[in-house]
């Protein structure tokens, strides 16, 4: 099976450690895109270490928050400070890195490693990449319908075609942050939120 390569362009659904939710998507060599899913009951941040760490990629667009509230670690403010929402959370009607503990934790871990190693990360949220770039029938299907159906019509918007569909919401998410590191890598991207505390691509 292939592997991300060092010129590649990731996405990632990041889920919780073992429970079979992670997802990565990636552009490969034969001009297709691939998918490949953590198994169940692995730990998915081995897993992806083990898959990334020899060709760290290029840019990786990860779905989780990858920073705190200015609240927690930005210079004193004049207003009352959010603890709870940064400003990108807010405007993307995303849920509060803290709601997601562990998991944010886990993400902001990840993104260091792969920066240290030269790699872009962002992060983004499916539900806004649906709300800002895709049609309003698929607007409308994202999470109500049958993913592998809402796939067969997602791919053909998407700049590379699908060497194995995706199966699940978790495949579809990882398509869908992929899309995000193709756009800011030929600058199509767009971003919400404060750069000093966080954004959020799509």
């Amino acid at each position: 099976m292939p592997s991300p390569a060092s010129d590649s362009y990731c996405g990632l659904d990041f889920g919780a450690r073992t429970a079979g939710t992670t997802v990565l998507a990636w552009n490969g060599r034969d001009g297709r895109l691939h998918l490949r899913a953590c198994p169940r009951q692995t730990d998915a941040d081995l897993w992806l270490k083990r898959l990334l760490t020899p060709h760290p990629p290029r840019l990786l667009a990860i779905d989780a928050p990858l920073s705190l509230p200015r609240a927690y670690c930005g210079p004193p403010q004049d207003k009352a400070p959010d603890f709870f929402f940064r400003a990108a959370d807010r405007l993307a009607g995303a849920m509060s890195p803290l709601f997601l503990g562990g998991l944010t934790a886990r993400a902001i871990a990840l993104a260091h490693h792969l920066r240290r190693l030269g790699s872009t990360v962002l992060e983004t949220y499916p539900r806004l990449i649906v709300q800002r770039r895709l049609p309003e029938n698929l607007q409308a299907r994202y999470r109500r319908d049958d993913p592998a159906v809402f796939a067969h019509d997602l791919l053909p918007l998407l700049p590379q075609p699908c060497a194995e569909p995706p199966v699940s919401w978790h495949g579809v998410d990882a398509l869908l942050a992929w899309w995000t590191a193709w756009r800011y890598a030929h600058h199509q991207a767009a971003s919400l939120g404060d750069p000093d505390e966080g954004l959020i691509w799509y």
